[in-house]
């Protein structure tokens, strides 16, 4: 029986020790998981260098559109703007296609609008109701062999009085 307590308690204290040796152990781990964790906070702020690069590319893309979209919009504005005016031109409906074609290309040159043909106007009568299309497309260059296509198409109705 003493020789059993005596293993016993050896086993016991063998036990202890373990446990101690593992409770530090643990412990130990706590701390590197809270540093570990402060430095996945400190790591996690913000975007990463090439998070940024990435973000810098897009929206530089964008802008480079842009850049590339606006004048042809705005040269868009100005030749509706011009087509709309001619609702305003007195005895419109009266004159002759050639006369109608060319009133709109001298406004147009007076807006400094070059780039539409007479194929891409059409003016076309019947009855009293004249019709005027404009139908064109612009194509840009955007990187290398990617273009953006733009398709306009405005008209407008002149009923003679």
């Amino acid at each position: 029986n003493a020789l059993f307590f005596f293993a016993h308690g050896s086993f016991e204290a063998s036990e202890r020790k373990r446990s101690l040796t593992n409770d530090s152990f643990r412990a130990s781990l706590d701390s590197q998981n809270k540093v570990t964790r402060m430095r996945s906070k400190q790591k996690q702020q913000g975007l990463t260098f090439i998070s940024w690069l990435v973000v810098l590319i897009v929206v530089g893309f964008m802008v480079m559109v842009g850049l590339k979209i606006t004048p042809v919009y705005l040269e868009h504005f100005t030749i509706r703007k011009s087509l709309e005016s001619l609702k305003d031109e007195p005895l419109l409906s009266r004159k002759s296609v050639s006369e109608i074609r060319k009133i709109l290309f001298r406004r147009l040159d007076m807006n400094s609008v070059y780039r539409l043909t007479k194929d891409e106007v059409s003016i076309k009568r019947s009855g009293g109701v004249t019709n005027i299309t404009i139908k064109y497309e612009e194509r840009r260059d955007v990187v290398g062999n990617l273009s953006m296509v733009m398709v306009f198409e405005d008209s407008i109705e002149l009923i003679s009085n």
